[in-house]
């Protein structure tokens, strides 16, 4: 018989960002569903957040002496959480008011087999709403997350039983270290979702943590090698990380690097995409520029704005 009040363990890591922690904790303060319990793990031991706290809701602190990065982090939460489920916030997103009592629903009405449940999101710059995600796939998703990850970090509930199965984060990734979760969870469970927008990221601020190239570049590399069988077996979406790679090698200034591989995943998917990066290539350096602002602007703010706004920003080039 399924449990009707589950306690929910939130793992929340953080890094010299007190004032997005405390709007992060409040949005679980704010949760419909009261049943849960708040870990925070804090990477700078010069920042006190231990004032930071979530009302009517027990609240763990762990320091740690140096920063080790969020699979550590989210790691040393998973061994303190005590929930039947848990479920991740970075300290600068926040949750909906909803959003773990619809997934604790959802995950009533399906089948034991289901390990996770994830949602949509919006995603604002600054205050205003650029995107709106809300996915719609669900079941055995392992093919479709390869080609795409649509499981956004701030949105999963998951099976506290389904992570000591495929174990936790991967600490040699410090990119993409959740994408290598999720694949490992639809390796052996079915996946659920709830198609509703339940949760805010919010990104365009000077202090995100996700724009290292050689680390991305790193981290996507050893994700191809981890999750080899499963991308030999399907092409497209091993051409997808191909072109992935070749436009982080463009942006590391490595145009013969980035040059193979656009070559290897048009082999594998003949994608436009990577064919357009393929041809800035052979661009010199003060083009490339601009054309590679292009696609940042296009990914922060879709197609029509950041088209928009790139050609204001390069009208004098």
């Amino acid at each position: 018989m399924k449990e009707n009040n589950p306690l929910v363990s939130a793992i929340v890591p953080t890094y010299k960002r007190r004032e997005k922690l405390r709007r992060a904790v409040v949005s679980i303060e704010e949760q419909s569903h009261d049943n849960l319990e708040v870990i925070i793990v804090n990477g700078d031991p010069e920042t006190d957040v231990t004032d930071i706290t979530a009302a009517n809701h027990p609240t763990e602190h762990v320091h740690h002496d140096r920063n080790y990065g969020i699979s550590r982090a989210r790691n040393d939460g998973i061994a303190r959480a005590n929930g039947e489920f848990v479920a991740f916030l970075d300290d600068d997103d926040e949750w909906k008011s909803e959003k773990i009592e619809l997934q604790l629903a959802e995950f009533e009405r399906l089948d034991d087999d289901y390990g996770m449940v994830y949602t949509g999101r919006d995603v604002r710059i600054r205050s205003e709403v650029t995107r709106r995600q809300v996915p719609t796939k669900y079941g055995e998703v392992y093919a479709d997350l390869l080609y795409k990850n649509f499981v956004a970090s701030e949105t999963p509930v998951v099976r506290a039983e389904a992570l000591s199965d495929v174990g936790g984060f991967d600490t040699e990734l410090r990119f993409g270290e959740d994408f290598d979760l999720w694949l490992r969870i639809a390796q052996e469970y079915r996946i659920g979702v709830v198609s509703e927008s339940l949760a805010i990221a919010h990104q365009g601020h000077p202090d995100r943590l996700s724009d290292d190239w050689e680390r991305r570049y790193q981290s996507t590399v050893r994700l191809i090698e981890k999750h080899n069988d499963g991308f030999q077996a399907n092409p497209t979406a091993l051409g997808r990380r191909y072109r992935k790679l070749g436009f982080y090698a463009l942006q590391l200034g490595r145009p013969s690097e980035a040059r193979q591989y656009l070559l290897a995943g048009l082999q594998n998917d003949l994608d436009p995409a990577s064919l357009a990066y393929l041809i800035v290539t052979m661009f010199p350096q003060v083009t490339k520029e601009p054309l590679l602002d292009l696609r940042r602007q296009i990914v922060l703010f879709g197609l029509h704005d950041g088209l928009s706004r790139w050609v204001c920003e390069h009208t004098k080039l």
